[in-house]
């Protein structure tokens, strides 16, 4: 596969419009109990003097927190699509990875996918625990690191945005072309409208409650 084809923009396309449908379903979806239920947090606590401030916080964390996991979601299923569309074969078994999957060489490779704000420390020791285990089984361990700043990592098993979806897709520049489709694809989203929007929702629940 040099390039990719109709049928297959448009599903990524598909992809893409479903995480903004379920981004705008879940933040609807969202009730005052969710925030304000029987017991208190630490964080309410905090901002007890000031319910606005507290919800304006929690709506934006839960909305912003959803959208970056339906980012991962989506980039899985890209992944799962075009792994399949160069020949590569999923593989179903309990490896801890995002992804388990065969090249047509017939190369094992385990990877994982993160945001770059998924990166405490517990998941760099669960990243470091998860590469010395594919080595182990004699696979090779790969990580995404998406919305990273950085274009070059020193680590080989750090894949940069081009590398990855090379790696992917099968093809070079493989990046380019994906970027064309990705492109705007969340223009009809404006998060912060989302959370106003939300917010004012639950605080006039909260006032009328």
């Amino acid at each position: 596969m040099t390039e990719l084809h109709e049928d297959t923009k448009k599903a990524l396309k598909l992809n893409l419009d479903n995480l903004v449908q379920e981004t705008t379903l879940k933040a609807s979806q969202l009730s005052l109990f969710k925030f304000v239920g029987i017991n208190k947090s630490i964080t309410m606590e905090l901002f007890s003097q000031n319910i606005e401030e507290y919800l304006n916080f929690m709506v934006s964390s839960y909305i912003t927190t959803n959208f970056s996991t339906g980012l991962k979601k989506t980039l899985t299923e890209f992944s799962e699509l075009l792994i399949k569309l160069q020949g590569g074969q999923l593989l179903t078994n309990s490896d801890p990875c995002d992804l388990t999957f065969s090249l047509k060489n017939n190369t094992q490779y385990w990877l994982e996918i993160k945001s770059i704000n998924d990166l405490n420390y517990s998941t760099i020791s669960s990243i470091k625990e998860h590469k010395a285990l594919a080595e182990k089984n004699e696979r090779i361990y790969r990580l995404f690191i998406y919305d990273s700043n950085e274009n070059l990592f020193d680590e080989e098993y750090k894949l940069n945005g081009n590398e990855f979806w090379e790696l992917i897709a099968g093809f070079k520049n493989a990046e380019t072309e994906l970027f064309l489709i990705i492109n705007g694809a969340a223009n009809k989203l404006s998060l912060s409208s989302l959370i106003k929007e939300t917010h004012t929702r639950l605080l006039n629940e909260w006032r009328m409650h």
